[in-house]
C-alpha cells in the first residue's frame, strides 16, 4: 500500500502490495522531485534572511574566537590550538620531571613579588592548608626569605637551616633514642633571644659568642635582668680538679680560674680537694681550710691548728698576775693553763 514521508510527503510504494502496478513517472519521480526542490528553495530563503552578525566570544558571552598557537599570550579572546596546549604541557613536564634537579618559579620576572607553592591536602579546595613562600629577594643568590606556613611543620631526619631562622609559636625537637639540636658555625655560634619581638631588640643570648675563645656563655643583656639557674638540683659538672666556677669575675685577672670556686679574682675563694676537704683561698694563699667537719687556720708559725680546739684553749686560760715574774717585762699580763 502506498504512503507518504513525514516531512516532505514524498510518495512511497510498498513492494509487497504495489509490486504489480505500472510505474508512474509523474507520481513516483517528477512530483517527488518538485517537492524536494521546493523544500530546498524554502531553506535557502531562510538562510539568506538570517542575521550574519555573530558576536566575538569573550569570558562573558559566546561567540567567534580566533585560534592562536602562542604560549606567552595573556589574551582572553584567543583560543589555544592543540599545538599551544602541547607546548605548555611539554614545558610543565620538563619542569616537574623526576630527574630534574631543580624547579624555578617566576624565573625571568621583571618585577619583584613573592613566589609560592600551595598545598591542598584536605577535602576543601577553597584555600590552601599549607604554603611555601619565597620573598624579599635582593638580586643576590640566596638573598631572599623563605617562609613555611602550616599548623604544624615537621622535619624528619637531619635538617640543616642556613641563615637566620625564625620559629613562631613552639618548636619541638624530637628524636627516638635521644634529642639533638646542633648549631654549626665557622667561627662562633649562638642563639639570640628576642622575648619582646625583633622590634624591641635582642635581650640576651647563649652559646659560643666570642670567636677568639672556647667559652660558652649565657648572657642577659637587659640592664635590670638576671641569669637564674633553677631546678631541684643545679650541678656544675667537670673532671675532678678541673670543673671550676668563677663568681663576679674581674676580667683583669684573666679568663681561667685557678680554684674550684673563684670569687672576683682567679685565686680567691674555695677549692675542693677531696671528700670533706676544702681549702679557703685568698690571693693564692690558704689561711684556712675545712677538714672532716672542722675548721683549721694557719698560725703564725705556718702550721694549721684546729679552730675549735684553739678556742677551747683560750677559754681555759685565766689571769694569774699583772706583775712581771722573774725574767718577764714589767706591765705584761700573764696567763696560765689550768
Amino acid at each position: 500500500m502506498a504512503s507518504d514521508t513525514e516531512h516532505l510527503k514524498l510518495l512511497k510504494k510498498d513492494p509487497l502490495t504495489d509490486g504489480n502496478e505500472t510505474f508512474n513517472i509523474q507520481t513516483m519521480l517528477n512530483d517527488n522531485w518538485d517537492k524536494l526542490d521546493d523544500a530546498v528553495g524554502s531553506l535557502q530563503d531562510e538562510i539568506a534572511n538570517l542575521d550574519p552578525e555573530i558576536p566575538e566570544g569573550s569570558t562573558t558571552q559566546k561567540g567567534i574566537v580566533q585560534l592562536s598557537s602562542a604560549t606567552n599570550s595573556t589574551s582572553e579572546t584567543l583560543a589555544a590550538t592543540p599545538k599551544a596546549v602541547k607546548a605548555a604541557y611539554d614545558l610543565a613536564a620538563s619542569k616537574l620531571d623526576k630527574n630534574t634537579a631543580f624547579i624555578e618559579l617566576r624565573d625571568g620576572a621583571t618585577t619583584a613579588g613573592p613566589a609560592f607553592i600551595d598545598f591542598h591536602s584536605g577535602a576543601s579546595v577553597t584555600d590552601f592548608d599549607s604554603r611555601i613562600i619565597a620573598e624579599g629577594g635582593n638580586g643576590n643568590t640566596g638573598g631572599g626569605n623563605l617562609s613555611l606556613q602550616a599548623n604544624n611543620i615537621i622535619m624528619n631526619g637531619s635538617t640543616t637551616l642556613n641563615g637566620w631562622t625564625s620559629v613562631k609559636n613552639n618548636m619541638d625537637v624530637v628524636r627516638d633514642g635521644g634529642t639533638g639540636l646542633r648549631l654549626i658555625g665557622s667561627t662562633h655560634t649562638y642563639i639570640p633571644l628576642y622575648p619582646k619581638g625583633l622590634e624591641a631588640g635582642r635581650k640576651g643570648w647563649f652559646g659560643f659568642g666570642n670567636p677568639n675563645t672556647n667559652d660558652i656563655q649565657i648572657v642577659n643583656e637587659a640592664s635590670d635582668g638576671r641569669v637564674i639557674l633553677q631546678g631541684a638540683n643545679v650541678e656544675f659538672v667537670g673532671p675532678v680538679n678541673a670543673g671550676k666556677v668563677w663568681v663576679a669575675r674581674d676580667p683583669a685577672y684573666g679568663t681561667v680560674a685557678a680554684i674550684s670556686l673563684a670569687i672576683g679574682d682567679s685565686d680567691t675563694g674555695f677549692h675542693w680537694l677531696r671528700d670533706g676537704y676544702v681549702d679557703i683561698y685568698s690571693n693564692g694563699q690558704v689561711p684556712a681550710r675545712l677538714i672532716g667537719g672542722e675548721i683549721e687556720f694557719k698560725n703564725t708559725s705556718g702550721s694549721y691548728e684546729n679552730l675549735r680546739q684553739a678556742i677551747d684553749r683560750l677559754r681555759n686560760r685565766h689571769i694569774i698576775s699583772s706583775a712581771a715574774p722573774s725574767g718577764g717585762n714589767d706591765g705584761d699580763i700573764w696567763f696560765q693553763y689550768q
